[in-house]
């Protein structure tokens, strides 16, 4: 919180309809939030009379961390585990040696019901690259043909 209140204007904050945002995408996003340093941002521009004392109380507060808890633990609760993927051919040795920390003991593979893949991937016909600035515009376009 300390380095916050000294950095809290690194990511250009700015105002927008009396709340704090941040330009994302040409467009100023009010619901990204940097933690404190957004916090800061509200006390700041409320001292300088640009966004109202309502805004600044409606948009600060105590972050307190309740504690942390690992989503790959929860499998530890359980006496049998049984599940069912349509990956488990394609993990890398990596992925393999993760899944082995699961003390997952037996592993059968079937044969999908949808038959092989009908995917057809030319790199030449289906790859492109573009600037940062032509792929927005490129989805942009995309959006409004739809």
């Amino acid at each position: 919180m300390t380095r916050d209140v000294k950095s809290y204007n690194y990511n250009n904050p700015t105002v927008y309809n009396d709340k704090v945002g941040y330009r994302r995408n040409g467009t100023v996003d009010c619901k990204l939030s940097f933690g404190y340093k957004t916090a800061f941002a509200y006390f700041s521009f409320h001292e300088r009379k640009k966004i109202s004392e309502k805004s600044l109380n409606e948009n600060i507060g105590m972050l307190v961390r309740c504690g942390k808890y690992s989503y790959a633990k929860i499998i530890d609760e359980f006496g049998l585990i049984m599940g069912l993927s349509g990956t488990l051919q394609s993990l890398t040795p990596t992925e393999k040696k993760i899944i082995c920390g699961f003390n997952i003991q037996r592993v059968a593979a079937a044969p999908s019901i949808y038959g092989s893949s009908q995917l057809k991937y030319i790199p030449s016909q289906d790859t492109i690259i573009l600037s940062e600035k032509e792929w927005l515009t490129r989805v942009i376009q995309i959006t409004n043909n739809r």
